[in-house]
């Protein structure tokens, strides 16, 4: 729990300081949500952004998220899901998993598996540039 906790704020923390267009709020089924500011007569620009913490990201927890993420929302949304864990599984089973629900539930979701220990991910090369920001700030820790 305490792993857990510390994770999210230093995400929190991240996210804070790097992009000012995204307001946080709670998504059932994650530990940490952000949607795109609104504008005055539209959406804002960009995905959501939502975060959830696990024992260890392996495919059930990437099915299990994926799972979850399509529940959030409408079908035209890009979501962006950083699963974070303690312990992460081999690559090759991630990737596996990963192709499998885009092609099961589509492809408007982004799922980025994350070594909380040091921040290492496996980013997709089509990830959001805010996603690819928010953990290189995380990596550097600056």
């Amino acid at each position: 729990e305490f792993v857990r906790k510390a994770t999210i704020n230093r995400l929190r923390s991240a996210i804070e300081s790097v992009d000012h267009g995204y307001d946080e709020t709670h998504v059932s089924g994650f530990d940490i949500a952000w949607v795109p500011k609104s504008k005055l007569f539209s959406r804002g620009k960009g995905p959501r952004l939502l975060g959830q913490f696990v024992a260890c990201v392996d495919r059930d927890a990437v099915v299990d998220a994926w799972t979850q993420a399509g529940k959030t929302g409408g079908s035209t949304d890009e979501v962006c899901v950083l699963l974070m864990g303690a312990a992460v599984a081999p690559s090759g089973e991630l990737a596996r998993a990963i192709v499998e629900q885009r092609r099961r539930r589509g492809t408007g979701l982004t799922l980025i598996p994350v070594d909380a220990r040091n921040w290492e991910a496996h980013m997709p090369l089509d990830a959001p540039a805010i996603a690819k920001t928010l953990l290189a700030r995380l990596r550097t820790g600056a």
